[in-house]
């Protein structure tokens, strides 16, 4: 893009923040969508606008128009994604099966770029995207031709009533909402910064060997998909509150390890090691946000949650992008580094639903044994 438009990186990286701009837009207007239509068709508005994003794109339209079409692509992501999140969290077991939902985005970052690299060898950068709208129209087919139970559409009468008022205000008066929408916002954000610029700083300063350094890459990704297959049952059956923190501490942990050994070897498995323990934090907390808010706002907190943290995956890459251009890669690793240590403060502030069973369970005996005396 930097080539065919004749633009610098600061300038070529405005395209993070309209993708940002577009999960905003569908943090603030998911909700109300979601009540004026239903959990369905959001996600088919969600995914028609992600076929109009990527054929606009496919278009090489003139850079700002470009950067227009790319919130397109960020509101229609996040519309699905949250979406996909609500159906899926409903079922039995959410915070396992939230981990195989987001074990599939790991295998599409995994499997992505493969395809991505293969066309920029012949073609030009927008060819990509005639990949992606294929995508967009088979998943605008499917969204159509499919539905789900959702919290909103199987509501009884009070509920329903609850539900007309202002979803989205009652969602963020529980600490779930605006700390649970922090945490995800800068979680997503290591995890697309390392996605995204680990690879730079490989080839910068531990080897010129693209190639080798590409495969590492690839691993990391590999990790995040095996970390959602596995560690979603470990968290499920020790408890989500106890195993972040302690998957937060093993990824510090690695981002040092990361920063200070320059040995490939050695990065490379804490690469692996650090794609595996990010794995289940988005899954995790969404399932904490189930048990945390009522039924009638699971939608919209999913929703919210959702697009706020994905649009961590616009806001810090920019970020990172414009820090590497003034002071080099070598400002990657603190950054990452930094960053985990916030997600590992924000979440002390997380409640633990485990917490509050086990206070509903001591209020429920003392009612019991108050009422037997």
């Amino acid at each position: 893009m930097k080539s065919w438009y004749n633009v610098n990186q600061s300038i070529v990286s405005i395209v993070f923040l309209c993708y940002a701009a577009g999960f905003a837009i569908a943090a603030v207007l998911n909700g109300l969508i979601i009540k004026k239509l239903s959990q369905s068709k959001t996600i088919a508005i969600g995914a028609t606008s992600l076929v109009i994003g990527f054929v606009m794109l496919l278009m090489a339209p003139p850079f700002p128009v470009l950067c227009i079409f790319y919130a397109f692509v960020g509101f229609g992501v996040a519309l699905t994604q949250s979406g996909a999140n609500v159906v899926v969290g409903e079922l039995p077991n959410a915070t396992m099966t939230l981990n195989f939902l987001h074990a599939s985005f790991g295998l599409g970052a995994l499997i992505g770029p493969l395809i991505a690299s293969a066309l920029l060898q012949y073609r030009p950068w927008n060819y990509t995207y005639l990949v992606l709208s294929s995508f967009a129209v088979v998943n605008l087919i499917t969204s159509i031709f499919s539905s789900g139970t959702t919290a909103v559409s199987s509501l009884g009468d009070q509920d329903q009533q609850d539900a007309q008022r202002n979803a989205l205000s009652q969602v963020i008066r529980y600490p779930i909402a605006y700390v649970g929408a922090f945490f995800l916002l800068v979680y997503v954000g290591i995890e697309v910064t390392i996605g995204d610029w680990a690879y730079t700083f490989l080839i910068t300063e531990r080897s010129h060997d693209q190639k080798f350094m590409s495969h590492l890459m690839s691993c990391y990704w590999a990790g995040i998909t095996a970390g959602r297959l596995i560690l979603g049952y470990v968290t499920m059956k020790l408890g989500e509150k106890r195993m972040i923190y302690v998957y937060i501490a093993i990824l510090i942990g690695m981002c040092v390890v990361f920063w200070v050994i320059p040995i490939v070897a050695v990065d490379a498995v804490a690469l692996v090691l650090s794609g595996f323990v990010l794995g289940p934090l988005f899954p995790t907390i969404l399932s904490v946000a189930k048990q945390s808010v009522p039924c009638h706002l699971y939608a919209t907190t999913v929703g919210f949650l959702s697009a706020f943290g994905s649009g961590g995956s616009a806001l810090f890459p920019y970020i990172t992008g414009v820090l590497i251009g003034a002071v080099g890669v070598k400002a990657m690793p603190p950054l990452t580094l930094a960053m985990s240590t916030t997600i590992f403060i924000a979440w002390f502030f997380i409640p633990n639903p485990e917490a509050n069973h086990r206070s509903l369970v001591r209020k429920l005996a003392a009612f019991i044994f108050k009422r037997a005396q």
